[in-house]
């Protein structure tokens, strides 16, 4: 999706006729799972795509949002179109440097990387070793991790793609 997206994003933004547009997207995907005491109460994998678009034209300021990529033509035009109703005096942006880069995760290990059952059994160590425990009557094991990619791009030639991974775990 790497190139074909940054394609898709500066295509879109040439063809934009406005004073500025930005557009920001963000895709995660994520896995989750739950424990009360040695029972799993939840496993899953989750995935998201969405974005918004800003455009300054007429003098006016004009958003939309957006869940589909395939949407993202209609939603500049939309955002164009607001900005014009809205109008106003002539705005004039600061001069800023088109910044171009690809910011990778610092990780160790992606957990994506492992499967949902290898994580699993991880967790249904924790889970044993608490409940085993005398005098320990309840507990929860909660973990999450999130792969997301965030771009930026603007039509001043600016295209920023930043990775980032969350891995989050409670024991209780």
């Amino acid at each position: 999706m790497d190139d074909l997206l940054r394609d898709r994003v500066e295509t879109a933004l040439k063809r934009a006729e406005s004073q500025y547009v930005e557009i920001h997207i963000e895709e995660a995907n994520s896995s989750g799972i739950r424990y009360r005491g040695k029972d799993l109460e939840e496993i899953g994998r989750g995935s998201a795509l969405g974005g918004n678009v800003r455009a300054l034209a007429g003098g006016g300021w004009g958003f939309s949002s957006f869940n589909d990529i395939k949407d993202l033509e209609s939603k500049i035009d939309q955002a164009i179109q607001q900005a014009r109703i809205i109008g106003g005096e002539k705005i004039d942006l600061a001069e800023v440097p088109t910044v171009v880069d690809h910011v990778p995760p610092v990780i160790g290990t992606d957990p994506s990387g492992l499967t949902l059952a290898e994580k699993k059994d991880v967790l249904d160590e924790y889970a044993e070793i608490m409940m085993k425990n005398p005098g320990i009557q309840s507990s929860s094991i909660g973990y999450s991790d999130a792969r997301r990619r965030m771009v930026f791009a603007s039509s001043e030639g600016s295209y920023i793609d930043q990775e980032r991974v969350d891995v989050n775990m409670r024991i209780n």
